[in-house]
């Protein structure tokens, strides 16, 4: 959810990708379902294993799960010069979650993808004067 909005609000020169700690490479229906509804396509979306990426190659990261001690041996990635760890409840994607829930969960990312992407555009296209 979380990286269908960041692709959306912010221009295409800002890479989004997207990372879990249990390596999952599907998108759970109700998120594809909860996020058609606000616009946002994440059908053909994957999931890749953090350890697929490098921590260095990035200089914004966001943590939807509170999942710092899992990541365990890819430190690094909270030493990135925008680091955000959101820890929002993870567990509404679990088997016997209601449609509710996962509405409530992609309203809580959204607001905190529109704040960041805000404060990240701001950051890069402000004018600075001497």
């Amino acid at each position: 959810m979380c990286a269908g909005y960041l692709s959306q609000m912010l221009p295409s020169s800002f890479g989004v990708f997207s990372a879990g700690v249990k390596g999952k490479k599907e998108i759970k229906p109700e998120a594809v379902k909860v996020m058609a509804e606000d616009k946002v396509d994440i059908s053909s979306a994957t999931v890749n294993h953090v350890s697929e990426f490098d921590p260095n190659n990035f200089e914004v990261v966001v943590r939807c799960c509170g999942c710092d001690l899992e990541v365990g041996g890819n430190a690094g990635w909270n030493e990135r010069p925008t680091y955000r760890d959101w820890n929002v409840d993870g567990s509404v994607t679990r088997a016997g979650s209601s449609l509710e829930d996962f509405q409530s969960l992609r309203d809580e990312i959204k607001k905190k993808c529109q704040s960041l992407a805000d404060e990240l555009l701001l950051s890069t296209f402000s004018v600075k004067s001497c």
